[in-house]
This record gives C-alpha cells, structure tokens and sequence, in this order.
C-alpha cells in the first residue's frame, strides 16, 4: 500500500512529463519538486502551486485562495500558494501549462531568498 493518495500519485503522474518531478511526504501532505525546487504543495488532496507578484492575480480572479492553516496565536495565510482551480485539474494541458509557470515563479523567489542569505553573511 502507498503512502501518498491515489489523487496524488495521478498528479504526479500528470507532472512528471515536466522533467525532474518527485514527490516527497510533507507535513501529512505532499510536495512536488522538480529538480529539489518546491513548486507545489498538496495538504487533504488540495493542490496549491507556487506564485508571485505576477501570477496571485490569476488565480484570484479564479477565486482561489492561498494556503492557510490554524495556530493557537490565529490563522495563517501562506500566500505563496494559491489553491490550483478546478477546470485547471480537469484539463492535461492547461495543468501542465499552469505548473510550469508556477516553477518559474518559484525559480525567481528561489533566487531571491538566496540573494538575502548571502548579504545576511
């Protein structure tokens, strides 16, 4: 018996024809990764892909919200994430199309999170 969902390994399955995607466990979820880079999370078999500046305006069009999870201090916004929409899940294509515009977003915030961790030094 697997450890990941059915749902999950069939997304995986979808993205691996990206190049370089695994999965790997994550906090009762799961992370995709292409070549080590996280570009999406999947906690309760919700898909959310990584986004920046450019791109949280799309999926807020969609009505899509970001990651959020429930502290004893409060509720939590990850708005790196945003929850991928459901024609986008339905559709090969188009899931493919959006993951990889969500690894471009995270090669750039990738760089930049480097870029602060070495002018910290």
């Amino acid at each position: 018996m697997s450890k990941y969902s059915e749902y999950a390994l069939y997304l995986l399955e979808q993205l691996e024809t990206l190049g370089g995607v695994q999965m790997k466990s994550m906090f009762g979820g799961v992370c995709f990764t292409q070549y080590g880079l996280a570009f999406a999370i999947m906690p309760n078999d919700v898909l959310y892909f990584v986004v920046d500046e450019l791109t949280r305006p799309q999926y807020e069009d969609y009505g899509m919200t970001c990651f959020a999870y429930d502290t004893k201090k409060g509720r939590v916004q990850v708005r790196r994430y945003f929850a991928v929409p459901e024609e986008v899940l339905a559709d090969s294509d188009l899931l493919l199309l959006w993951a990889r515009v969500a690894i471009q977003a995270a090669q750039k915030t990738s760089v930049k999170s480097s870029k602060r961790k070495t002018a910290k030094r």
